[in-house]
């Protein structure tokens, strides 16, 4: 077997020789034929096609998973985010949900029927939103669980009653915007998704590196990480995890962004 421009080709005695039109058909013939990849990418021998998000249609995001652009189900409310890497809900919707772990995407809402929920006493005009994001358990089975994100809404006057976090039960993570496109964002995290995480102890480099505050900032917040990455299945979380253990320098320390990120991908 041998490379033809991109192609493989049998060769047998005698030697078949192909003529450029034949061969320019088996390339257009083969590129219409590969198959792309499902969602087990790692597993699977498909051939995969190169694809960036820039590549992606007007209604596709990229998944970083399958490595494919997909389509944002205009059934479900759903229209590509900006930077074309995730779903979103469109203008004629509300996120009841901004992310569910099993669905893997937000859930949303037709505006008018988002407002027909409302009593006529307490009908609003307008979706006023907290600031501060509910991180929300629902338990299926004892071994099954749905953990989203929502922003609650409230009807005006009420926003401090309708979005305080309860630190009796929860932990407020403060967020740092890493891309600094905007101010930090604030999650009310119920303390038992915290349970396994709350002693891990904090990482540092000053085996390669004299430790400074910098340094010790950058890495404080793993634990959280670990929670929105294995837990709540957040691709953007994952990607912080990943970018942790880079500037590590792939350092393999028990408590390193590398081992967790390793550890969990195994589960």
């Amino acid at each position: 077997m041998r490379l033809v421009q991109g192609v493989f080709v049998e060769r047998s005695l005698p030697q078949m020789v192909l003529s450029w039109s034949i061969l320019s058909l088996l390339v257009s013939t083969c590129a219409d034929l590969l198959v792309l990849a499902n969602a087990d990418f790692y597993n699977s021998n498909d051939v995969q096609l190169y694809a960036t998000p820039d590549g992606c249609r007007s209604n596709e995001y990229f998944d970083l998973f399958a490595m494919k652009c997909t389509v944002c189900d205009d059934g479900l409310h759903l229209i590509p985010a900006k930077d074309k890497l995730s779903c979103t809900c469109n203008d004629q919707s509300v996120a009841t949900r901004d992310h569910d772990s099993v669905l893997q995407r937000p859930v949303c809402q037709n505006v008018s029927e988002f407002f027909a929920q409302f009593g006529a006493g307490e009908r609003i005009d307008t979706v006023n939103f907290c600031q501060t994001v509910q991180i929300g358990i629902i338990n299926t089975t004892k071994s099954s669980r749905t953990v989203y994100q929502r922003r609650r809404t409230f009807p005006p006057g009420t926003e401090r009653a309708v979005c305080e976090c309860d630190l009796k039960a929860n932990a407020l993570y403060i967020e740092p915007d890493v891309r600094q496109l905007g101010p930090a964002h604030n999650f009310c995290i119920p303390q038992s998704l915290l349970r396994d995480v709350q002693h891990f102890p904090s990482f540092s480099l000053n085996r390669f590196l004299h430790q400074n505050r910098q340094n010790v900032n950058v890495y404080k917040n793993i634990r959280y990480l670990i929670v929105f990455c294995h837990v709540i299945r957040s691709m953007r979380h994952c990607q912080q995890l990943a970018n942790l253990c880079v500037l590590s320098f792939y350092s393999l320390d028990r408590y390193s962004p590398c081992a967790i990120f390793y550890t969990y991908q195994t589960y």
